[in-house]
């Protein structure tokens, strides 16, 4: 069936020629036939002649013929109009993704033309729009797909980007897009689009073991009456199957295996890409590939983000903590040489504060043991202690220039010690008194121990923020 005249004005309604053998084409005798030829239309402009013949709206009635020959040819022609979309699929380009995490994602890409009479003459948008039912009987303004009832996350775009004009129907047994291209269709005019969904895995993946079964269509209804001239389909596995096995529906012209990489790839993913040209509505069939998968590999993936982070992590630490720097920073060497010294200081002065402990603890031993001598001896021992590690903070505090706010600090720290110096003094007299001559001192030592232990709290409190 071809247009004629080959060439249309816009408003110009489509004509076409339709040609065949009028008897069936058959290698026995046929004693009786009668052929009829269904049109789309009414608007007849002439057919072939052969009596008998009636011709009633959109019918053309041929016969009855007796006594056929075999193989016996007459050619048969009507010339009608006809408006059915004269679409061709030159290309479909189906890619059909499998992740184990639940998911199978669809994308075809089309390349299809009005192959009906071509437009003769300029365009005139102002004139479509002026009558958008009635004019330009020949232009297809939209067509219908038909998807998967469980397809969701449905796209449809081009390479300018995303096509809004299009509407989704969801029915019982599958989902209607209306696909309306962004300019009407007229002969000789062509579009290129993309639609894409997502599927539930737990559909169309079957599992026993190591072993899957994915079975799809392959290929979904584009529209009404299809032709696809060429199909590749393309398969993507998920990384780390094997044994693979493809079983079409009917055979394909070419099959080829390769490898697919995207984002945490180490060794590919499997494809499978599928060639078939000519085809038509009969030929929507579903496809099984098999093959074999360890699901210990769904872990690489998260694993790789992990190492990836770790090393990452390890890097900025040693990073943050080198320094690149060609010549010294003397500030930044003066800052932790302070830090040094003050750390030290106030090591010093722990010291101190552990010597007023363990005098303490003699004097509890002597009340216990009476052993003057021995007390005796631990006391000129701390003292002696004491009078170096005095020594030792004076040189600290003259040897080094330190900021202002820290040298008050340091000097409150020197006047809370000397008032503990005192605080152990009064306390060790007290006790010479009571060792000498009893008396009732309980109140006193119970004073002087608690001024003891505010001082004490004083002095850490200095020291943990000098």
């Amino acid at each position: 069936m071809q247009p004629l005249p080959k060439e249309i004005l816009q408003d110009d309604s489509q004509l076409v020629k339709f040609t065949a053998n009028l008897y069936h084409f058959s290698p026995y005798h046929t004693s009786a036939e009668v052929v009829t030829v269904k049109l789309a239309s009414k608007k007849i402009e002439s057919y072939t002649q052969i009596r008998p013949v009636n011709a009633n709206e959109d019918r053309v009635t041929y016969g009855p013929f007796s006594d056929i020959a075999p193989y016996k040819k007459q050619k048969l022609s009507v010339h009608f109009e006809n408006h059915s979309p004269f679409l061709t699929t030159w290309r479909l380009e189906r890619w059909i993704e499998v992740s184990h995490w639940g998911n199978i994602a669809v994308e075809e890409k089309m390349h299809i033309q009005h192959t009906g009479a071509k437009l003769k003459g300029s365009f005139s948008r102002y004139d479509f729009q002026k009558n958008p039912y009635g004019g330009s009987p020949s232009a297809i303004r939209s067509f219908r797909t038909l998807l998967p009832s469980s397809a969701r996350d449905v796209y449809y775009r081009d390479e300018i980007g995303n096509i809004s004009t299009s509407h989704l129907l969801e029915q019982q047994e599958a989902i209607e897009v209306e696909i309306r291209p962004r300019f009407p269709l007229f002969g000789g005019w062509q579009t290129r689009y993309t639609l894409g969904y997502n599927l539930p895995s737990y559909e169309y993946l079957y599992q026993s073991g190591t072993h899957y079964a994915l079975k799809m269509r392959l290929m979904d209804h584009i529209y009404d009456n299809q032709f696809v001239d060429e199909i590749v389909l393309s398969i993507v596995l998920p990384e780390g199957c094997q044994d693979i096995k493809f079983e079409p529906p009917y055979p394909v012209d070419s099959e080829r295996t390769d490898l697919h990489y995207t984002y945490l790839d180490t060794i590919g993913r499997p494809i499978l890409e599928v060639t078939k040209r000519n085809l038509v509505e009969n030929h929507i069939e579903d496809f099984t590939i098999s093959y074999t998968f360890n699901s210990i590999m769904l872990l690489q993936e998260p694993m790789l983000l992990f190492t990836a982070f770790f090393l990452l992590f390890v890097v900025v630490i040693i990073v943050v903590r080198l320094d690149f720097s060609i010549v010294e920073d003397q500030d930044a060497l003066n800052k932790m040489h302070l830090k040094a010294v003050r750390e030290g200081y106030c090591s010093l002065f722990e010291k101190k504060l552990s010597l007023s402990k363990k005098i303490l603890s003699a004097v509890e031993k002597y009340k216990t043991n009476k052993d003057r001598a021995s007390f005796k001896s631990v006391k000129n021992q701390i003292d002696s202690e004491r009078k170096q590690i005095n020594n030792k903070l004076s040189q600290i505090e003259k040897e080094n220039k330190f900021p202002t706010e820290i040298t008050v600090k340091m000097t409150e720290l020197n006047q809370k010690d000397n008032l503990l110096k005192q605080n152990l003094e009064q306390t060790l007299s007290l006790f010479d008194k009571s060792v000498t001559k009893p008396m009732n001192v309980q109140s006193q030592e119970d004073k002087l121990s608690k001024e003891r232990e505010d001082l004490t709290n004083q002095i850490r409190m200095l020291l943990s923020v000098l």
